[in-house]
C-alpha cells in the first residue's frame, strides 16, 4: 500500500514506540511525505529530542533510520499537483499532502480531521490504518 504521512505522525514514530512506530516500519507500506515535513522537523527537532528522552545522539540515529523509510516528495514534482489540491481544502500545510498522495497515488494517514472532510483521497486515522494492517 502507498501511504503518505503527515509530520504528526512522523513526529509519533520519532517520539515513542507505539502504533505510529509499527505503521511506518510497516514491511507491506510504501511510504511518502512533502518536502515540507523536513522543514517542519527542523522546526521542533529540539521538542521532539526532549519528549524522545533519547540523547541527541541516538535521537538522530533513529531519525535517520525513520528518514531511510520515507521517500521525500520534492516542491517541483508536486507542483503540477497543488491546483486539484487546492480545490480540495484551503489549509496550505494540508494541501501537500493531498498533493503528495495525488502524486503518488496513496492514501493518507493523519489524525487531522481537516483531511477527512475532502473525499477525494482516502484518509485513515492512526487507529484506522493499525486495524487494517492488523497491528491492533
Amino acid at each position: 500500500m502507498k501511504l503518505t504521512a503527515d509530520a504528526n505522525v512522523l513526529f509519533s514514530a520519532l517520539i515513542k514506540n507505539g502504533i505510529s512506530r509499527k505503521i511506518i516500519f510497516h514491511a507491506d507500506l510504501e511510504l511518502n511525505t512533502p518536502y515540507f515535513f523536513l522543514t517542519e522537523l527542523k522546526k521542533y527537532r529540539k521538542m521532539l529530542i526532549t519528549k524522545s528522552a533519547l540523547s541527541k545522539e541516538d535521537f538522530d540515529t533513529f531519525e535517520n533510520v525513520l528518514l531511510g523509510q520515507v521517500e521525500i516528495i520534492a516542491e517541483d514534482e508536486l507542483k503540477p499537483y497543488v491546483t486539484a489540491a487546492s480545490k480540495l481544502i484551503a489549509d496550505e500545510k494540508d494541501l501537500l499532502y493531498i498533493a503528495a498522495a495525488l502524486c503518488t497515488g496513496s492514501v493518507i494517514v493523519s489524525n487531522d480531521k481537516d483531511l477527512q472532510w475532502q473525499k477525494r483521497v482516502k484518509v485513515y486515522t492512526i487507529e484506522q490504518l493499525a486495524r487494517e494492517l492488523k497491528i491492533i
